[in-house]
């Protein structure tokens, strides 16, 4: 029964939402007033699925005062990961997402209206026009967020990343933050149906800074250094919890 109570608060709520931002369009050439609803509809989605958010550490002061744009880079676990980011990052951030979201009836005509940026996946050429729409974004004062693994994690755990969040990043001159998600793969785990709710944690690390050249090797190293950081902390709160449930369960 909370399940679906919870199912119908959220689809209640992003209706509600998606006509706000359709609304509001119009009126916000530069997207701002989109993303103060995303941000709201995000903290509402969190309130409604019972997800309490705990946020270590904070996005760069210059983002904060909106004079200086950055590439978030997050571990991907959860349909509920845009909306535990959206809430935890105090940026004018904008997600790049797959085109699919947009078959969704009223929320992805609203997300193709969006500021937002679609990227094709089963079309290269499509998918490097997505890329320079991206740098422009960023060169233009918004920060971006990717997810670099491409697609949910199965198990919760970080999986390979791709290249292209730093190839981004490199051809836009920008630093790039890394941002760790622990705990809301079991809120709701990639195939599942129930929303568990619980306790979700992000950590925003600090920025590694723009490569003064795009340079391949330069970029994987970077690459390497923020799969470390994210995979630290998934996999300390994956033994953690664990611990946790092994000392209930002998209790």
């Amino acid at each position: 029964m909370l399940n679906a109570i919870r199912k119908i608060g959220i689809a209640l709520v992003t209706v509600g939402y998606s006509l706000a931002a359709l609304l509001a369009m119009p009126f916000d050439r530069r997207g701002r007033s989109y993303i103060v609803l995303a941000r709201s509809w995000s903290r509402a989605l969190l309130r409604i699925a019972g997800i309490r958010l705990h946020v270590h550490g904070r996005v760069p002061q210059a983002a904060a005062q909106r004079r200086q744009s950055f590439v978030y880079t997050a571990n991907h676990t959860s349909y509920f990961d845009i909306p535990v980011i959206l809430a935890a990052l105090d940026d004018d951030v904008r997600i790049i997402y797959k085109l699919e979201l947009e078959k969704i009836p009223l929320f992805g005509f609203q997300l193709r209206k969006s500021p937002f940026i679609a990227v094709d996946r089963s079309d290269p050429r499509r998918g490097m026009q997505s890329m320079q729409q991206a740098v422009e974004v960023i060169r233009a004062g918004a920060s971006v967020l990717v997810f670099p693994e491409g697609r949910r994690s199965e198990d919760g755990m970080t999986a390979e990343f791709k290249r292209g969040a730093f190839m981004l990043a490199s051809r836009a001159g920008k630093a790039v933050v890394p941002v760790a998600i622990a705990g809301n793969h079991s809120v709701m785990p990639r195939g599942a149906s129930t929303i568990r709710g619980g306790d979700v944690h992000v950590y925003i690390g600090e920025a590694l800074p723009a490569l003064e050249a795009p340079d391949r090797a330069a970029e994987q190293d970077m690459m390497r250094a923020i799969h470390a950081f994210i995979d630290a902390r998934v996999r300390a709160h994956s033994t953690a919890a664990a611990h946790d449930a092994s000392v209930q369960q002998d209790s």
